[in-house]
């Protein structure tokens, strides 16, 4: 009987191991991305606690100042805006050209903004991330050249046809969360160089 009962509470315990594994969506690039199947939706989200003090008016300067977002609105506790379009420096996050998918090579990098501020910490949700194509891209990839137009993250680019998060993109995401950590993320400005 008690042989009985170790077998079964064995092949439970399989059971539920191999079920987790198997029905979780695989993570891509980062526990900051979620993905929304219904809409197709691609989203960045994280929470910052920067050690500087800070308030609505120290990120908006901050943000317009360095020329990372043009705010389109906010009041006391609420920014919206989208990124000033930019290529992300690959080699500051350490890869390579040839290790780094096409999609992020030479393209000015876009999304829409919110961030939200609580006392000691602010939230950024980022959504309609996507790149401006340089050609380059939409002839390799397409055979047609599409230079100036916005290609999204969301739809097709992130979803297979039977609509699971396509796991492709891997790479590409963890350079994405390394730059929209790096450039969202409040900082000290940098003294000027006494020996010049």
């Amino acid at each position: 009987m008690k042989r009985l009962a170790k077998r079964f509470f064995s092949v439970t315990i399989v059971f539920f191991l191999f079920h987790s594994a198997f029905s979780q969506e695989k993570n891509v690039g980062s526990n900051n991305f979620s993905y929304d199947k219904v809409g197709r939706k691609v989203y960045w989200i994280k929470v910052f606690e920067p050690t500087l003090a800070f308030d609505i008016e120290t990120l908006k300067r901050y943000f317009t100042e360095n020329n990372v977002l043009e705010i389109m609105e906010g009041d006391s506790s609420i920014l919206r805006g989208m990124l000033i379009p930019k290529p992300i420096d690959i080699q500051k996050y350490g890869y390579k050209r040839m290790n780094t998918p096409i999609f992020l090579l030479d393209v000015d990098q876009k999304f829409n903004v919110l961030v939200e501020v609580k006392e000691g910490k602010y939230r950024v949700s980022l959504s309609e991330m996507g790149y401006i194509d340089n050609g380059v891209v939409s002839e390799l990839a397409q055979g047609v050249n599409t230079k100036g137009d916005f290609i999204t993250y969301d739809g097709d680019f992130s979803f297979t046809n039977k609509n699971e998060v396509r796991t492709r993109n891997q790479v590409g995401f963890e350079i994405l969360d390394k730059f929209y950590s790096d450039i969202l993320l409040l900082k000290e400005r940098k003294k000027p160089d006494a020996n010049w």
